[in-house]
C-alpha cells in the first residue's frame, strides 16, 4: 500500500506509484483515486518531488469535492 511505502521510507517506489496512480486517475476521471493520493501519507510524494504547491493544490481540490456536512478521511 502507499501508506506502507511511506511508513517504511520506500520513497522512490512511493513516488513511482503515486505518479502512476495520478496519471491513471486523471485519464479515467477517477476522483476516488485522486482523493486518496492527494491526502495523507501518499501526499508525501509531491513533497519528495519538491512540488509543495502541487501538494497543497491537490489536497485543497480533493477536499472541495466533499459535499457540505461530509468529510473525506484526511490527516
Amino acid at each position: 500500500s502507499l501508506l506502507g511505502l511511506a511508513l517504511h521510507g520506500e520513497w522512490a517506489e512511493l513516488v513511482r506509484r503515486v505518479e502512476e496512480a495520478r496519471a491513471d486517475a486523471e485519464r479515467r476521471d477517477d476522483r476516488h483515486v485522486e482523493l486518496n493520493i492527494s491526502l495523507g501519507a501518499p501526499a508525501i510524494a509531491w513533497l519528495l518531488l519538491d512540488r509543495p504547491d502541487e501538494a497543497r493544490w491537490r489536497a485543497d481540490r480533493a477536499l472541495s469535492w466533499s459535499p457540505p456536512g461530509y468529510s473525506a478521511q484526511h490527516y
